[in-house]
């Protein structure tokens, strides 16, 4: 074994849209579990949860989303060094950014949920662009509601959908809520966002996890994101939504781990 292959792993958790880092805390708490049963292994990892700017305890600190470039440069300042990011959902287009750039901090990338290109197109399955612009619309009428129906979104399908729903709802408000500017032009970043054609430029090991019944990121896209990075792997996990570190805990405890090992 390497030098570098013994130093400790940071694994990265950044959230999604309207959300913010403490949605991921049961998944985490699992994780944790599962890798002091390890004993040593768990040594190698340390596992961080971060706030996107203008997200939680950044909530003061707004960054243009509709400058992608600058904000993956945000993002990077906050990473720890030697990291592995998970990227969940919109988060993943900053990941893939960074990525692209040539990260000298990312040695591998987990995109969760995530695309290089939310938006339907000709043979790219994806959500119609009009759905976006109706959360943007619905956020000047009521912002707490419009953040509540993503949820419900989310968690399309799942057994217990009302209790998962209500939980998300719970962690995320133990933190403030983006304003409704910062939304906004996270709406235009889902929209108007398309990293395929730099994909190939990714050179971290990198793992795409899909949820089958994901309304939002089609479980399909795996099979088009393997033609255009086509040294990273594809995950799908049978029966999960747009939330599996909610819903699937362990569906996707495994994976991660088995990806992480390698590394």
């Amino acid at each position: 074994m390497t030098e570098n292959a013994r130093q400790p792993i940071n694994l990265v958790f950044l959230h999604g849209w309207g959300m913010n880092s403490a949605v991921f805390q049961p998944f985490i708490e699992s994780l944790r579990q599962t890798l002091a049963v390890s004993g040593g292994v768990s040594q190698r990892f340390v596992i961080h949860a971060l706030d996107l700017p203008g997200y939680g305890d950044l909530i003061d600190q707004p960054c243009c989303y509709t400058d992608l470039g600058l904000l993956a440069e945000r993002v990077e300042d906050a990473l720890p060094q030697h990291c592995v990011v998970l990227a969940w959902s919109m988060s993943g287009l900053i990941a893939q950014q960074l990525a692209i750039s040539g990260s000298k901090k990312m040695v591998g990338l987990v995109n969760l949920c995530s695309t290089p290109k939310f938006v339907q197109a000709h043979q790219w399955p994806g959500i119609q662009g009009e759905v976006l612009r109706q959360f943007g619309q619905q956020l000047s009428k009521d912002h707490s509601k419009t953040i509540a129906r993503f949820i419900a979104i989310q968690n399309m399908g799942q057994v217990d959908a009302k209790t998962k729903i209500k939980q998300m709802l719970d962690i995320i408000h133990t933190k403030p809520l983006a304003t409704e500017q910062t939304l906004k032009e996270g709406l235009h970043l889902l929209e108007n966002t398309d990293l395929r054609a730099k994909l190939k430029r990714i050179k971290q090991p990198t793992l795409w996890i899909f949820g089958r019944n994901d309304a939002l990121t089609p479980a399909k896209t795996a099979d088009h994101i393997k033609t255009l990075q086509k040294e990273s792997e594809q995950i799908i996990i049978e029966k999960a939504s747009h939330a599996p570190f909610i819903n699937h805990i362990q569906e996707l405890k495994t994976p991660l781990l088995a990806f992480l090992h390698k590394i």
